[in-house]
């Protein structure tokens, strides 16, 4: 599949958003790094291509993404969150409620964080936390 490539950093990363939810992650992730290359601090896309990343099982790239993500922007609760969801992902619990418990905290408890903490506690056998995050 051919993709036409529009060459505005506006319109690339609206190019790519749209290839993501086509699902060309490979395409939006290659658009992702061009504009990484020209602006490196932008943490958002870091957090997007992570999130690709983390989709195409390509785990430690998702992962230096996700870092780079937080690196510049530390008070992203969704970026500690995807962070947490791919280390609850590979079974690195610590890791995984370290971050999902700073991302409940800087989202002032969103669900979506005290969702994967409960599953986390659940994979744990800490069922009685478990159920007070599931609520």
């Amino acid at each position: 599949m051919q993709t036409e490539i529009i060459f505005s950093e506006e319109d690339k990363e609206l190019q790519a958003w749209r290839l993501e939810r086509k699902g060309d992650l490979e395409t939006a992730n290659r658009l992702y790094t061009e504009l990484l290359e020209e602006y490196y601090e932008t943490a958002r896309l870091y957090h997007r291509r992570g999130k690709n990343n983390f989709h195409l099982k390509r785990f430690t790239e998702a992962r230096n993404d996700f870092d780079l993500a937080i690196r510049y922007c530390k008070t992203k609760a969704e970026y500690y969150g995807s962070r947490g969801v791919l280390h609850l992902k590979q079974k690195k619990y610590p890791e995984a409620e370290r971050d999902l418990r700073y991302a409940s905290y800087l989202s002032k408890g969103r669900l979506t964080f005290n969702w994967s903490l409960g599953n986390l506690y659940y994979d744990l056998g800490n069922y009685k936390e478990a159920v007070k995050k599931l609520k």
